[in-house]
């Protein structure tokens, strides 16, 4: 029975969050793994005088 991982990303863009998920995916510890399915939402931090959004992907691996 393989084992499952879950992974979260956070990055401002989403181009970002594809570099910093494709990044995790070919480091040695994510070579380990299958990807599954990802999940993105969009958190948005209302911050006075400055509003923030940040992408946030919700990763689950197997192991291979």
């Amino acid at each position: 029975m393989s084992k499952v991982k879950f992974k979260r990303i956070q990055e401002q863009t989403i181009e970002e969050l594809e570099n910093e998920i494709n990044q995790y995916l070919a480091s040695e510890e994510g070579r380990r793994y299958e990807l599954l399915n990802v999940s993105i939402d969009k958190i948005e931090e209302r911050q006075f005088p400055n509003n923030e959004e940040i992408l946030s992907a919700f990763l689950i691996l197997a192991d291979k």
